[in-house]
């Protein structure tokens, strides 16, 4: 316990110091994973999991957008840079990760380096910047997985196991207490985040009324609830953090299914998002589903002869009754056509004000609220065809191959968490972010190495 809090102490005292000044924050970011915290699995997850409570907490300091903006990618900065000192400053070399996945990763870099040039260009570079961020971070938290993995080979699996524990009771408490008590968002600076957030001055009253929702957004259920993302700050990121960490600890048996239900009924009333309702539903099915007639192992054809009908079924009918993630993900492929090459990162997307058919196509009819999601809006499989073009398939096939190609160290459960979120992807850009699929293939990648140095020990 007493590493958990020292991690938890240097990430106040990075966020502290950033949310002052940037550079000051860079400073101490840079001395402080310097000294070693670039290795240390409490540290990243916590700094993956709680990066917007630690915003929060010291929001007050901060009074322009980039500032604000910019402390929310240290979630992707912190891993990226903490990789690059494992090569450096501990001189891994490129055998210690498998080299077909090392080269596969460095390819798919390259392809969105080149895509990110093209968005900049001529695109805004933030939402180009931002979008290169969801789609490179499930390679890099995957080698970083597997590079802490290998520097803490003995006890890595009961220090991940202890964090994200710990991680479920604290956020299921908070988001409780967050829930019934305007004081408790009072206390956690909720008013100032959010504030700086929507670019408006809000009252914790404001914050409560704007974030009532019809329950489930549907129209056929008229109960109204105030749905809350906790610690996070997001319901969607919020429920994909509870959901997956629920399903790692019920796939360890470090919870039983009557905790699990728990923890799902508190996610579900608090902030009922049905994308991550739907993942976690799935997870355990499968999961029931391999224990039936694989024995408790991962069979990736079973997987996917439940998630191909059931995913075809989601998308005619969300075809059907036109549903802005289904209109998203169709016209992705709509502007596959219009421009196999690609039309750059930052081309579509919620974050895109683009609104074209393609990088010098003809703007899009205007059909007011409707007219983003024909340019690949809310399906991140959407998102990446319409700015990748062809090259997204050869994005998709290294995405699978990583994962897949991982059951050669580890026949294990958790195959199944990133699995299942690419093909979340269709129906939720938010399924691609450090919260979801990033988070996702850590888990993984600190089993794979974890799997590959048992392997080793018994050759």
């Amino acid at each position: 316990m007493k590493k958990i809090i020292n991690a938890l102490i240097v990430l106040l005292i990075i966020y502290f110091f950033s949310s002052i000044n940037i550079w000051v924050g860079a400073l101490t970011l840079i001395l402080i994973l310097f000294v070693g915290f670039y290795k240390n699995i409490y540290f990243q997850v916590l700094n993956i999991i709680f990066q917007n409570f630690f915003i929060g907490l010291f929001s007050f300091n901060i009074t322009d957008q980039f500032h604000f903006k910019f402390l929310h990618v240290y979630n992707f900065l912190i891993p990226v840079i903490s990789i690059f000192m494992f090569i450096v400053y501990r001189n891994f070399k490129l055998k210690t990760v498998n080299r077909n996945i090392y080269l596969i990763i460095f390819i798919v870099l390259i392809v969105l380096s080149s895509y990110l040039g093209l968005g900049i260009i001529y695109y805004n570079s933030i939402q180009s910047l931002i979008y290169f961020r969801l789609l490179t971070l499930p390679f890099f938290f995957y080698v970083l997985g597997y590079l802490i993995s290998k520097e803490n080979e003995s006890k890595i699996k009961n220090k991940l196991d202890k964090i994200i524990l710990i991680s479920v009771v604290v956020l299921s408490v908070s988001a409780i207490l967050g829930r019934v008590s305007p004081l408790f968002m009072d206390l956690v600076n909720d008013e100032y985040y959010f504030s700086l957030k929507y670019h408006n001055n809000m009252t914790i009253s404001e914050i409560r009324e704007g974030f009532t929702t019809k329950f489930l957004n549907w129209n056929v259920i008229k109960y109204h609830s105030f749905r809350y993302g906790s610690l996070l700050k997001n319901t969607i990121s919020y429920s994909y953090v509870m959901y997956i960490s629920a399903t790692y600890l019920y796939f360890n048996r470090k919870i039983n299914i009557l905790e699990y239900l728990v923890v799902f009924f508190i996610v579900f009333f608090v902030s009922f998002s049905k994308g991550a309702i739907l993942f976690a539903i799935l997870s355990i099915f499968i999961f029931w589903l391999q224990n039936k007639y694989s024995k408790g192992k991962v069979d990736f054809t079973l997987m996917l002869v439940v998630l191909l009908p059931f995913w075809s079924l989601i998308i005619l009918t969300g075809y059907l009754s036109h549903n802005e993630h289904i209109i998203g993900f169709f016209a992705g492929f709509e502007r596959l056509i219009e421009n196999p090459i690609g039309n750059g990162i930052g081309f579509s997307g919620n974050l895109s004000d683009m609104r074209l058919t393609s990088i010098n196509g003809n703007a899009l009819p205007n059909r007011g609220y409707w007219t983003r999601f024909y340019n690949g809006s809310e399906s991140m499989v959407g998102v990446i065809f319409s700015s990748l073009g062809v090259m997204a398939i050869l994005y998709f096939i290294s995405l699978f191959y990583i994962i897949t190609h991982s059951k050669k160290y580890i026949n294990h459960a958790i195959l199944i968490i990133p699995f299942l979120m690419v093909f979340q992807g269709i129906f939720q850009e938010e399924a691609f972010s450090p919260y979801a699929l990033g988070y996702g293939m850590l888990i993984l990648g600190i089993y794979c190495g974890y799997g590959k140095k048992r392997l080793q020990e018994k050759a």
